[in-house]
Order: C-alpha cells, then structure tokens, then sequence
C-alpha cells in the first residue's frame, strides 16, 4: 500500500467513528464529550 492508500483508510475509519459520535449525540440530545 502507498501513503495514499494508508491516509484514505485512516480518514475513513476516522469518519465512521466521527459519524458514529454524532448519531449518539443527537440520540442523547445532548453533548458529553466523545463516546465510542
């Protein structure tokens, strides 16, 4: 794998785990900080 490929992984893994948090705080209505 090229750096390329390295970094799109990392930002996709990156942004499931940032959608993921969002969803629960829209959930929770409220923010807490950062929930996994």
């Amino acid at each position: 794998m090229n750096p390329d490929q390295i970094n799109a992984c990392f930002e996709f893994f990156a942004g499931i785990l940032l959608v993921m948090n969002v969803r629960r705080i829209y959930r929770d209505k409220e923010a807490k900080g950062v929930c996994l």
